[in-house]
């Protein structure tokens, strides 16, 4: 399938299990350059190999917890940087 997701940005959070790291990895098949977000780092590290090895751009890695209201602002700061 062409989700037409070439250069186009994608934030996941949730990434290092579950739901959230499939959706991660089908978006990075699809082209896009994801962010994926989630708060266990080697998780997170694990599937960005996951989707290097898969022929997926390098995914940016942040680990952050969702919780502290001031994490969303700073993740999308670090995206548009």
């Amino acid at each position: 399938m062409d989700l037409e997701l070439a250069e186009r940005v994608a934030i996941v959070t949730g990434a290092s299990a579950g739901i959230g790291r499939a959706i991660a990895a089908v978006l990075a098949a699809e082209g896009a350059q994801t962010v994926i977000v989630a708060r266990r780092g080697a998780l997170l590290a694990s599937l960005a190999e996951e989707i290097e090895a898969h022929g997926g751009l390098r995914p940016m890695l942040v680990e952050a917890d969702l919780y502290d209201a001031q994490v969303p602002a700073a993740i999308a700061g670090d995206v548009l940087a």
